[in-house]
């Protein structure tokens, strides 16, 4: 049995109850909890997999199944029942669409014995169907679902209304379905590509990688990914393995997958090792032909609030500082004097004389180690102290 949308996070109504609270809404919540067990008559010949129809079939064929009911609750249950074409989601989930979609494959071809059937506590039901192959259908591989929905006694027809006397309801169903592959044998079109490879910075001292990628084929792939980080240096710091979910043909998928990067920070280069396999139906099937692959690149600017604000203090204290000592600079010189090295001149007895500090002196006209000055060199000093009987 395969959930399509089952809520379970109490928090989750907490915060729809709070949200509305602030609205200054009346709203009664229906939650739905599915007691319905479906699995297939006929399990998987490959796998004996109870919750797949797995079918491999020539145009033109009517393929005859069941899907069999189970009640597992205490109460009688009325369900809905139908089917659906399937495609991924943006993290590259299998997804059946919703019965109001359009249904282009499986949810078009399929004819159900029953639309809608109700079991007493514990009983099970067998409901046949047909799915009726397209005699021009072309080679590949097609997705879907046979849905079970729980039918609810609220009167509201749609998930959220406004307006009567459904104002302020909310309902949530839940839906729970088996998936069906269906595989047409012949000429197949391998065509899965990657559109971009980009980063956001995440919470926690992580980088989010996002892939974006098209399948424009008729067979379904599973991208991985092989992500090797270097630094700036071009050292290899890290290297990531991640399966990026299920492509199915005709959707485009956006997963991500994210670096915990601990606290790094400066530039980066992730490089991206990207390989289409083949999914499990494929395999069963051996439809695809060599496994494809691809590359990408992309440059990375870590910046941690923590790291980066201590080195903009430190760079803040070096710039006050440097500004400080230039100004003293441009001060001292402003009153020191022009002064021409004698024979016998060093820089501890100038100082003495002029009531200041060696060291400052060599700073100021930046004479170095081992500090020897030379006579007729032309050097600042600072003037004379006239003594109290001089005028």
């Amino acid at each position: 049995m395969n959930p399509i949308y089952r809520p379970k996070s109490i928090l989750f109504i907490l915060k729809s109850l709070s949200l509305i609270a602030m609205c200054g809404l009346f709203v009664n919540i229906s939650l739905a909890s599915s007691v319905i067990v479906s699995t297939v008559k006929n399990p998987d010949i490959y796998s004996g997999n109870q919750s797949w129809f797995r079918y491999y079939q020539s145009p033109g064929t009517v393929i005859k199944d069941s899907v069999i009911l189970r009640n597992i609750g205490n109460e009688t249950e009325t369900i809905s029942l139908y089917a659906t074409d399937a495609t991924s989601n943006q993290v590259g989930s299998f997804t059946p669409k919703m019965q109001e979609e359009e249904q282009k494959g499986i949810g078009l071809w399929t004819k159900l014995e029953k639309t809608s059937v109700t079991l007493a506590p514990k009983e099970n039901i067998e409901v046949k169907f047909e799915i009726n192959v397209p005699q021009d259908i072309t080679p590949g591989q097609y997705f879907g679902s046979i849905i079970n929905e729980e039918v609810s006694d609220s009167p509201c027809d749609e998930v959220l209304t406004v307006s009567g006397n459904c104002q302020g309801n909310i309902q949530i169903r839940t839906r729970t379905g088996n998936r069906v592959y269906l595989t047409i044998p012949g000429q197949v079109n391998e065509n899965i590509k990657l559109n971009s490879f980009t980063w956001k910075s995440a919470k926690n001292n992580a980088t989010n990688f996002q892939f974006s990628f098209t399948n424009s084929g008729n067979v379904a792939f599973e991208p991985k990914a092989i992500i090797h980080i270097y630094d700036a240096f071009g050292t290899k710091i890290q290297t990531l393995e991640t399966k990026l979910g299920k492509s199915l043909p005709g959707s485009t998928i956006t997963p991500i997958t994210t670096w915990h990067h601990q606290g790094h920070f400066g530039s980066f280069t992730a490089k991206a090792e990207i390989y289409y396999q083949e999914d499990d139906q494929g395999r069963v099937d051996n439809l695809h032909g060599v496994t494809l692959s691809e590359q990408a690149e992309v440059k990375i600017f870590l910046f941690p609030l923590i790291p980066f604000l201590v080195l903009s203090s430190i760079a803040l204290l070096l710039i006050v500082g440097w500004s400080f000592r230039q100004s003293f600079y441009q001060k001292v010189l402003k009153n020191w004097e022009n002064y021409s090295v004698l024979a016998g001149d060093n820089l501890i007895d100038l100082a003495k004389e002029r009531n200041t500090n060696w060291k400052l002196i060599a700073c100021i006209n930046k004479i170095k180690a081992p500090y020897v000055i030379s006579p007729k060199q032309k050097i600042k000093i600072p003037p004379k102290k006239k003594s109290s009987h001089e005028k």
